[in-house]
């Protein structure tokens, strides 16, 4: 099952959105797909650190080291699909809209996912 991400949510020209830690469990890749209005930088980033507080989303991330495993450049009213290996037990999503302009629509989905399930 897809875990949802985010939605039309607005992120402002150079600003960046970065989503709540998502455990991979015993998965083996996680992947996903991203739409954005604007054009940016996607990076899937992961960590062996446990996020404190997965509810609370400024507590969620302090304190955890988040490696950048991948990026992914979105271009302006392009989807993109991507699939990695899940290397650590927590992973996150992080765009940085990098137009001129604020970006109204980010949508974003991923899910870590078993070999050979769909």
């Amino acid at each position: 099952m897809a875990h949802f991400i985010a939605r039309n949510t607005p992120v402002v020209k150079g600003e960046t959105w970065t989503s709540q830690p998502v455990q991979t469990d015993f998965a083996e890749f996680i992947t996903g797909s991203f739409f954005s209005e604007q054009g940016g930088t996607l990076e899937i980033q992961q960590s062996f650190e446990y996020p404190k507080n997965h509810e609370n989303e400024e507590k969620a991330l302090e304190g955890c080291h988040w490696d950048v495993v991948t990026k992914v450049t979105v271009a302006a009213k392009e989807g993109k699909g991507f699939q990695i290996f899940a290397l650590a037990p927590y992973f996150r999503l992080v765009y940085k809209n990098e137009s001129g302009s604020d970006d109204k629509e980010v949508r974003a989905y991923a899910r870590a996912q078993e070999k050979g399930r769909v």
